[in-house]
């Protein structure tokens, strides 16, 4: 990720991985883990992907370690 990655990319992007990693719904997966990292609902999430926020440089970390966590492919993510 880069120094001003939006919400948006990163959110595309990490749907991307999931995707490839077999996940069932990896867009909202990733919407989740966002949300989950951010501390905020999905709803946030998406406002804040329409809105252009960027990815608050303190979570870019956490967000990518939740993506990458070998995790069951098919998680139920019920944050």
């Amino acid at each position: 990720m880069n120094a001003t990655e939006s919400l948006r990319d990163a959110v595309a992007r990490a749907a991307q991985v999931l995707g490839a990693a077999g996940v069932t719904e990896p867009s909202v997966d990733a919407e989740l883990l966002a949300a989950h990292v951010l501390g905020v609902g999905r709803g946030e999430v998406q406002a804040a992907a329409v809105r252009g926020d960027a990815l608050p440089a303190d979570r870019r970390a956490e967000f990518a370690e939740a993506v990458r966590r070998p995790d069951d492919k098919d998680r139920n993510i019920h944050i």
